[in-house]
């Protein structure tokens, strides 16, 4: 969780250029490791009978989780107007060669005054 939090606050603390890559990797890192983590948690102290009920509870409430978490956050930047900030990274994800982000678009010029 440590790692998390600090892969957070350099994407946070940084507009752009490289600390916030930096920050993408630490944040990476600690996500990869969270899942068993929090899946030995879950199975501590669980009986060989509910084991498998167990396991299939936490993985689909931590997909749900991860689903539920881009939405949240997809529409508090929307209504937050960051969309500058989005675009950046949007933008350093594709130079990247990142598939993921090749149908992004960019921000709508403002209606002028």
């Amino acid at each position: 969780m440590v790692v998390v939090a600090a892969g957070i606050g350099l994407i946070a603390g940084v507009a752009h250029g490289r600390r916030t890559g930096a920050g993408t990797i630490v944040f990476a890192a600690g996500m990869s490791l969270m899942y068993p983590a929090l899946l030995l948690l879950a199975l501590h102290d669980v009986n060989e009978d509910e084991r498998a009920s167990v396991v299939g509870t936490f993985s689909s409430f931590f997909d749900l989780s991860q689903g539920l978490g881009a939405f949240v956050c997809g529409t508090v930047v929307h209504f937050t107007g960051d969309r500058e900030r989005v675009h950046h990274r949007r933008h350093l994800a594709r130079s990247a060669g990142w598939p993921c982000c090749a149908h992004a678009r960019a921000p709508a010029a403002p209606a002028p005054a």
